[in-house]
């Protein structure tokens, strides 16, 4: 693998790195090794980037290594410590200063990167939906509101295990199948999913729409109810705080919860920037994204949102709370299936970012980039370059040809894949970029993109090539089974023709044998008559 790409590390399975409370010099490493889960601590130094003309460099003691990087951009000079606090003091009162978070720090240190010799489902990942009550008068839920509980929990996990937590409150809740647990209360249901992910322990937790409703709806019922969300992997609970992730021009806030030893991914912004380029999807539903794919089950449950508080309550004219769980089944196949149609691409991503996974889910295209460019320059002792500031670009022309309906066949024509492919035409490259890392990062990038590419090419004949042996397969049995048949019939057609044949002939013989005994008997007759004439005479 190209370290340019894939960092320097060679360790594999890494699945997440968790900075220490108190102790930022060590850091929670956690590998899943043949699929077991193994935990160690790791001890480094960390580390800040500064301008060797900032005051602050005369007040540090030699406690502090302070290295002076090659190379003439702006922060040339990095600042170590075993003592985090030091670091955070050097942070706080300098003029400028670029310091990367604890994990990307011990990653870039390393050279290692998560999911490093691993392929998409081997981290194990918990797909996870809740359906809720609306209070009677009102059209939407409302966490605050004691009526609007918790009704329904529903895991899946990649390995296809499954379990469903239902309110039992009312004792109208059916145990439809083994994977339901019904709960007494919602303070129970609560409690038990806790229990649960602690004891499944998975390394990625899934949702559709789960930073925007879910997560937020859990909290703010744990909390009404006094139930410790201790779903970490050290027994914390879930770190929540405000952020933003871009989608092309626009930029969408929300509140970002951060689980110890796990990462959370919403594959409602995986719709939402797959239709960036892709541009066809009427909603970022869970049920039109699917659709959309054409992998909707045609046995999936459908139930209008604001008809699932009747159903649940058995008061719909259709549907019943036993639809209601099947479907909350239905929902959390589908989250899978969206994270396994359009979740590889930041999955590969990771494999070359030292950044968590959550992490470059969220963050932009520049700033991914940017963190391959640190790692090396890194690694070589060199400065770093001060962002440069924002300027304003002159867009392409947009203009309009022609109005109304255009009755003839159009083309499409994407340029935004050109770009790599222009900038090393007309070799652009960085002025900052002083060790010149640009153009060969570009090769590289494209080098990947080819061989993902072609890799998912390949995965996709060896499914087209399983699915057409098993059509194959199907036809001759198919057509085995009609010759069989065609045999079986005709065998018994033979049969009884044979039958018939035979009792044709054995009812001719039998009525031959009748005339020839009726007319032995009449011989007999005339024999005697004839002897009796002779007797007499």
């Amino acid at each position: 693998m190209n370290p340019l790409l894939y960092g320097r590390g060679t360790t594999e399975g890494i699945i997440a790195v968790e900075p220490i409370r108190d102790q930022e010099n060590k850091v929670h490493v956690f590998r899943r090794v043949n699929g077991e889960l193994q935990a160690s601590y790791e001890t480094f130094e960390p580390y800040i980037y500064i301008n060797e003309d900032d005051p602050i460099l005369e007040r540090l003691h030699n406690q502090e290594e302070i290295e002076q990087l090659l190379g003439t951009n702006f922060y040339n000079v990095r600042v170590r410590s075993s003592n985090y606090n030091t670091i955070k003091w050097v942070k706080k009162n300098t003029k400028e200063h670029y310091m990367p978070f604890i994990q990307g720090q011990w990653l870039i240190h390393t050279g290692n990167t998560l999911f490093k010799g691993m392929g998409f489902d081997d981290p194990l990942r918990l797909y996870c939906d809740i359906e809720v009550l609306t209070k009677e008068g009102y059209e939407f839920p409302n966490s605050s509101r004691d009526e609007d509980k918790i009704t329904i929990i529903v895991m899946r996990t990649n390995q296809g295990e499954e379990w469903t937590l239902a309110l039992n409150d009312d004792n109208q809740t059916n145990k439809i199948d083994d994977r339901v647990i019904r709960c007494k209360d919602e303070k129970t249901l609560l409690e038990k999913w806790v229990t649960l992910v602690r004891k499944i322990d998975p390394d990625i937790m899934v949702w559709h729409n789960g930073f925007g409703f879910d997560m937020p709806y859990i909290r703010d019922r744990a909390a009404l109810l006094d139930v410790a969300l201790q779903i970490g992997r050290d027994g914390s609970e879930p770190y929540a705080f405000m952020t933003s992730i871009k989608f092309a021009e626009k930029s969408d806030d929300y509140e970002n919860f951060k689980i110890y030893g796990r990462h959370m991914i919403d594959t409602y912004f995986l719709a939402k920037a797959y239709d960036v380029v892709a541009r066809k999807l009427n909603g970022y539903g869970l049920k039109q994204c699917v659709i959309h794919l054409g992998k909707a089950s045609k046995d999936r449950t459908y139930i209008e949102g604001s008809d699932l508080a009747d159903a649940w309550r058995n008061e719909h004219p259709e549907f019943n709370r036993d639809d209601v769980l099947r479907y909350a089944f239905d929902d959390v196949r589908e989250t899978q299936i969206l994270d396994q149609e359009w979740g590889g691409n930041l999955f590969a991503q990771t494999r070359m970012c030292p950044l968590p996974f959550q992490d470059v889910s969220r963050y932009g295209t520049g700033n991914k980039i940017d963190m391959l460019f640190v790692r090396e320059y890194y690694f070589a002792d060199w400065s770093l370059p001060r962002p440069e500031k924002r300027r304003d670009f002159g867009g392409g022309y947009a203009g309009i040809a022609e109005y109304g309906f255009i009755n003839q066949r159009l083309a499409y024509f994407d340029v935004g894949s050109m770009y790599p492919t222009l900038g090393q035409m007309l070799n652009i490259q960085p002025k900052n970029d002083e060790l010149r890392l640009y153009q060969p990062l570009i090769t590289a990038l494209k080098e990947a993109r080819y061989e993902e590419k072609n890799a998912a090419l390949e995965d996709l004949r060896t499914k087209l090539n399983i699915e057409r042996d098993k059509a194959v397969n199907n036809c001759m049995q198919t057509t085995m089974n009609e010759m069989q048949k065609v045999l079986k019939d005709a065998t018994k057609e033979k049969e009884n023709t044979l039958l018939r044949v035979r009792n044709e002939w054995k009812d001719k013989v039998a009525e031959q044998m009748l005339k020839f005994e009726n007319e032995k008997k009449e011989t007999r007759k005339e024999h005697r008559k004839k002897i009796e004439v002779l007797s007499t005479k």
